[in-house]
């Protein structure tokens, strides 16, 4: 095994100072402990539980989401993409008639908030946070436009 080579060793990991021997084992009690504290709700009749954890892609497609170069139909792709990560791949399927844009946004944040923290975001409180970071998408799109409105087109200023 060479110095660069971080595979199994046949030694037996010491406990550190927290008296885990392992990342796996560190990572096996904190799901354990999350699992205890799955906020659980009902969306249109439906009890849902909330994953414990999310995958890193969850905060990439949400800074996608809000990049103000994100199209409408891009970020329309991305809310269901969040929302199957937060409720289920089928979600939509058995929600999207009787939810408009505005109920998935107040989903995804609620859901995303909870699962960080559990029990530390109501829905209205949701709803306010999605109605703040739609307006300054908004901002950010037009400033944006405007921006790309001045800027002289190449090869259209003086020779």
């Amino acid at each position: 095994m060479t110095d660069l080579d971080h595979r199994t060793a046949d030694a037996e990991p010491e406990p550190e100072r927290d008296g885990f021997s392992t990342f796996d084992d560190y990572r096996a009690r904190r799901r354990r402990e999350r699992e205890a504290e799955a906020v659980t709700t009902v969306i249109l009749g439906e009890r849902v539980t909330l994953p414990t954890s999310l995958p890193i892609g969850f905060e990439m497609r949400l800074h996608r989401m809000a990049d103000e170069r994100t199209t409408e139909a891009e970020a329309v792709e991305l809310m269901a993409e969040l929302v199957a990560m937060l409720y289920g791949d089928d979600a939509l399927d058995r929600w999207g008639d009787d939810l408009d844009v505005d109920d998935l946004q107040t989903l995804i944040i609620w859901g995303a908030a909870n699962v960080r923290s559990p029990h530390s975001m109501t829905f209205e409180e949701a709803a306010r946070a999605a109605k703040a970071a739609e307006g300054k998408v908004r901002t950010a799109r037009r400033s944006a436009a405007r921006s790309r409105a001045r800027r002289p087109r190449r090869g259209s200023g003086p020779r």
